[in-house]
């Protein structure tokens, strides 16, 4: 049995398979990575964001950090820039989620707030926390805000 909580490292040695980037307007590509918790049972561990259900392996997630891999450093102003709040470099980056104040009008903002990443410096540790709950009932950063 494990102890809460837990500490750990991760080290990611491959990039991203090539259908897990993401295309901007511009080509610019990018992989966002979740930190869950699933079902062993459950597979395949695949979802849509293009559906609004959550699949049933999804047991938790972390709603204070991502990672994000861009193959090729991502210049400032573009599409991806702006939605990630930040131009991330060639590579990994993990980025800590923060909410910041937000008008109204903006079509992103919920009650007041929004999410911005912020990214964590190179070799810095940080605390990733995970909600876990039952099936259908976690949310994921950007899906459920």
């Amino acid at each position: 049995m494990g102890e809460f909580p837990s500490q750990f490292s991760l080290d990611i040695l491959e990039p991203p398979p090539p259908e897990a980037l993401l295309r901007d307007t511009l080509g610019q590509k990018v992989a966002l990575g979740l930190f869950v918790a699933l079902d062993p049972s459950g597979a395949p561990w695949r979802f849509d964001l293009d559906q609004p259900e959550q699949p049933s392996w999804l047991l938790g997630s972390s709603m204070s950090h991502f990672l994000v891999f861009a193959p090729e450093p991502i210049a400032e102003g573009t599409v991806w820039a702006e939605t990630l709040g930040f131009a991330p470099g060639a590579g990994y980056q993990l980025v800590q989620l923060s909410q910041v104040p937000c008008d109204s009008s903006d079509a992103d903002c919920m009650e007041g707030q929004d999410l911005e990443g912020v990214p964590v410096p190179p070799g810095d540790a940080s605390q990733v926390s995970l909600v876990l709950g039952p099936p259908g009932h976690v949310a994921l950063p950007f899906l459920n805000q």
